[in-house]
């Protein structure tokens, strides 16, 4: 089912034609912006697993301390769904932050990428680890 499941101010949640699971984050970010989008996914993971999930960071703005650690703690907790996971358009100076996301959230199987077609291609290789 390729198409928008959630189109909110603060991020697209969609459905590809390959069937990754895309989610864009947009603007500034509070943890009440990301509830809606954590709702949603505890109820898709009910009917879903092995989930090819691509993280679309290129039109992110701040994201505050408490939406950081809500989402480290759904990621964490979200673990057991998800088969890949790929980020991109991450800025430069979230690299840092991004490396103790990944920590914080226990996902160290979480690869960034400088482009979509890299991560898309990442997620599609059967052969990645």
């Amino acid at each position: 089912m390729a198409g928008d499941l959630l189109d909110e101010p603060a991020f697209q949640l969609r459905e590809t034609p390959e069937g990754i699971l895309e989610c864009t984050l947009r603007g500034d970010l509070d943890r009440d912006d990301l509830v809606p989008l954590f709702t949603f996914l505890d109820t898709y993971y009910q009917t879903h697993r092995d989930v090819l999930f691509l993280n679309d960071f290129s039109q992110v703005g701040d994201v505050t301390l408490a939406a950081r650690w809500y989402a480290a703690q759904k990621v964490k907790a979200n673990r057991p769904f998800i088969k890949r996971s790929a980020v991109f358009g991450w800025p430069a100076t979230w690299r840092v932050l991004g490396d103790v996301f990944v920590r914080v959230s226990g996902r160290k199987d979480v690869r960034p990428f400088a482009s979509r077609d890299e991560a898309v291609r990442f997620l599609l290789d059967e052969q990645a680890a």
